[in-house]
């Protein structure tokens, strides 16, 4: 072999070996706490649809005590939720939103405080399907709750001090728990969320807060499902035009 072949081959061999070397030495970070949940949250996004159960309890003589319970179907053009508190409690509220119209249907006392109807029309489209518009004040606010986005925000984990835990199996699958500060803007008081993650997807699988105010803890647990389902709706056929309901 020359001279010039062997200076080659020699060149050749330690290069390989060289790269060989920084390949064998080379390793990829984990993903933070942090960057976990902003790839869950993008997971989410990407996915388009979810179906959620929310339920919330509350602290009452030292013993948690069932607060409510929030079911819903979210999607972009289609999206529902149920909201239920315990018997004789005020409050029960459905709402529907179908492209550009909102549909909500709850008790004269939600109707009254929440939408804006006058005792008499509260009372008269209490149980009733009652039709919202675009142009109609309540919409804006409705729609902007019946979002991934804002179904999501609670159990976020928020800032740079995520703390990333040991896999926990629950309803059968291995999930990546993620805990830090809830987000204050949502959940008021101070608060901690709890963010439970595919490791594969990264889509969420449950989530949980616990928070305190004025001296009651709250806490709320949420479960995820059906993640990229459509969410097919069928507006009501009977619903109140809101402008009848508010002159009512």
């Amino acid at each position: 072999m020359s001279t010039r072949r062997s200076a080659l081959l020699a060149g050749a061999l330690a290069i390989g070996a060289s790269l060989g070397l920084a390949a064998c030495g080379s390793t990829t970070a984990a993903p933070s706490g942090s960057e976990l949940v902003t790839q869950a949250n993008q997971a989410a996004q990407a996915a388009g649809s979810v179906a959620i159960k929310i339920v919330a309890t509350q602290s009452v003589n030292g013993t948690q005590q069932p607060a409510e319970t929030l079911t819903s179907k979210i999607s972009a053009p289609a999206s529902l939720q149920s909201i239920r508190f315990p018997a004789g409690t005020p409050g029960n509220l459905d709402v529907m939103l179908i492209g550009s119209t909102a549909y909500v249907r709850s008790d004269a006392t939600t109707l009254f405080k929440g939408l804006g109807l006058t005792k008499k029309g509260a009372k008269k489209y209490a149980g009733q399907w009652i039709s919202i518009q675009q142009d109609d004040s309540p919409f804006s606010g409705i729609a902007s709750t019946l979002t991934l986005e804002a179904q999501l925000k609670s159990f976020l984990p928020v800032g740079s001090n995520v703390t990333v835990g040991a896999t926990k199996t629950l309803h059968g699958k291995k999930l990546i728990p993620l805990t830090g500060p809830a987000s204050k803007s949502h959940v008021k008081g101070a608060g901690q969320t709890r963010l439970l993650i595919d490791p594969t997807t990264k889509l969420p699988a449950a989530g949980g807060v616990v928070k305190s105010a004025s001296g009651q803890s709250v806490e709320v647990v949420a479960r995820f499902s059906k993640w990229g389902k459509p969410v097919e709706l069928t507006a009501p056929a009977d619903a109140v035009p809101y402008s009848t309901a508010t002159s009512g």
